[in-house]
């Protein structure tokens, strides 16, 4: 708890303008679809979470995370916010998982993808107003299919 509040008051005094898509234009859900290659964490399964908060520091706090600190502080954030919507799937090497719902509410002021993956990295994905998103699960890493 000492982390995420020292993490949360860093965050306030920070000047962190956020992504250039304005919260207010953001999907009230979004449907995710993920298609894993065969060697994707290294052959691994992988846990992935779409993660959109409502409450602004939070959500920028979020977007400042890599995939690994997300998931160390998975549990510790989610109790101490409420803002917070979680989806998540646990993932196989070649699985394709068809769009599945991640609800944004009408309050979203950020969304996050974070996979769990063996290597270093950021491993995260801030979502934007496109509400039809695919994540790619590649040997090393994730991206958004164009």
């Amino acid at each position: 708890m000492p982390r995420l509040c020292m993490a949360l008051a860093a965050l306030a005094l920070m000047a962190f303008a956020g992504p250039s898509d304005d919260p207010r234009l953001l999907p009230r859900a979004y449907i995710v679809a993920l298609q894993a290659d065969p060697d994707a964490n290294g052959g691994r399964p992988v846990a992935v979470d779409v993660v959109v908060s409502c409450d602004a520091t939070v959500g920028r706090l979020l977007q400042t995370m890599t995939a690994a600190q997300w998931f160390a502080q998975r549990d510790q954030l989610s109790h101490a916010s409420a803002s917070l919507n979680i989806t998540g799937w646990e993932i196989l090497p070649g699985q394709q998982v068809g769009g599945r719902r991640a609800i944004a509410r009408k309050c979203a002021k950020a969304a996050v993808v974070y996979a769990n993956y063996a290597s270093p990295g950021e491993h995260r994905l801030v979502l934007g107003r496109d509400s039809h998103v695919t994540v790619l699960l590649r040997r090393d890493g994730i991206a958004l299919k164009d």
